[in-house]
């Protein structure tokens, strides 16, 4: 891991604290829902940003396989926040329509 690029050091880091945003921005209600929608806006810019900077990153030719690897799974994690946020806020919000 000593030929991954800062880049995609930073872009993990992102993806990681996008996703545990992501899990816990729910909590955030219990504040009022400004701090719902500012946590789920934190979970959604985070896992943006992972993705766009993991994508940015140009590939070095020597370790090509291990950051070709980290990208797929910065990606991943970002994208499983974004569709774990999108999930909760739709749960939130078809609870208040449910019969």
């Amino acid at each position: 891991m000593n030929q991954l690029q800062r880049g995609q050091i930073i872009a993990f880091i992102l993806a990681a604290f996008g996703f545990i945003a992501a899990l816990n921005f729910e909590r955030l209600a219990q504040w009022g829902m400004l701090w719902y929608w500012i946590g789920a806006g934190i979970a959604y810019l985070l896992s943006i940003v992972a993705c766009m900077v993991a994508w940015n990153v140009p590939a070095a030719t020597e370790s090509a396989i291990q950051q070709k690897v980290l990208r797929i799974l910065i990606i991943i994690i970002a994208l499983l926040s974004i569709l774990f946020t999108s999930f909760v806020i739709y749960i939130w919000y078809a609870k208040d329509f449910s019969i």
